[in-house]
Order: C-alpha cells, then sequence, then structure tokens
C-alpha cells in the first residue's frame, strides 16, 4: 500500500514540477523583454519613473522627477519617458517647466525634444510655452544614442 502511495504522489507531482519549471522560464522571458530590452539599468529606471508618477501628492512627484531629470546621462529612451511623465503627472505647469528644463540642462536628446514639441500643447500657458521653445531653439543640437549601444541593448 506505501508503494502504491508512493507512486500515486510521485505521479501527481513530477508533472506539476514540470509545469512549475515551464512558469518559471517562461516568466524570465516575459519580464526580461518587457521594455524591449534586457538593460537592468534601463528597465529599472523605467520603472522609477512610473513610481513617481503614482505618487499621490504632487510635491513628492516634482522632487522625485527633479531628482531623475537631474542625473548626468540620462539615455534618449530615459528622457522622453521621463518628459512624457511628468507632463501626464505633474499638475503644476511651472513644476512641468522647471523638470524639463532641468533635463535640459543635460544631454539633451532629440527623443526627448521631439516629445517635448509634440505635446506644448499641454501648457495653458503661452509664457511658458514660449520660455520651453526659445529655451530648445537655443540648443546648439542634440545627442543621439550610438547605434552600436542601442542595437547591443535590443539584441542582448
Amino acid at each position: 500500500m506505501d508503494r502504491a502511495r508512493m507512486l500515486l504522489i510521485l505521479g501527481v507531482l513530477l508533472p506539476v514540477a514540470g509545469c512549475l519549471d515551464d512558469l518559471d522560464r517562461a516568466t524570465r522571458q516575459t519580464t526580461a523583454g518587457l521594455f524591449g530590452s534586457t538593460d537592468t539599468r534601463t528597465e529599472a529606471d523605467l520603472l522609477e519613473i512610473d513610481q513617481v508618477a503614482k505618487l499621490t501628492r504632487d510635491s513628492a512627484k516634482f522632487e522625485g522627477f527633479m531628482a531623475i531629470a537631474s542625473r548626468p546621462s540620462l539615455p534618449p529612451r530615459i528622457q522622453a519617458h521621463l518628459a512624457r511623465r511628468v507632463m501626464d503627472s505633474l499638475y503644476s505647469e511651472k513644476d512641468i517647466q522647471a523638470v524639463l528644463e532641468q533635463l535640459m540642462d543635460g544631454r539633451f536628446s532629440c527623443e526627448a525634444k521631439k516629445e517635448i514639441l509634440q505635446n506644448l500643447n499641454r501648457f495653458k500657458s503661452n509664457d511658458i510655452r514660449t520660455e520651453l521653445l526659445l529655451r530648445i531653439n537655443r540648443m546648439s543640437g542634440c545627442f543621439e544614442e550610438p547605434a552600436d549601444a542601442s542595437e547591443a541593448a535590443h539584441a542582448s
């Protein structure tokens, strides 16, 4: 009788263990490609920006976005995502302007510049629109991520 129970238990547990292994493998594959790359720094930055956007107090969002925008070398993709989330999440147009200008103080990317220009209509204040346009216009250019770096990030 003990042998029969043992065979029954093994007959049930072995297929379940195989399913668990398949689920674990599928989960790892899905989360590794969640943002289109396996670059953990980029994924962490994207998640951090999204978490700051979910904060309830506008002042906390502003402080979090300012801290991220002041980092020295944010990749273009992160800059564009930050600009989008800032414009979607913050209530005060002055706060939005301050974060975007902080972002522009660093190595400002063409992708982030495009994101801001496409969403200028979100600002009700013509003064803020004008100030952002003038600031963008005064910039000599914008940097692009080298093709090798973006291809390497997508390949890994």
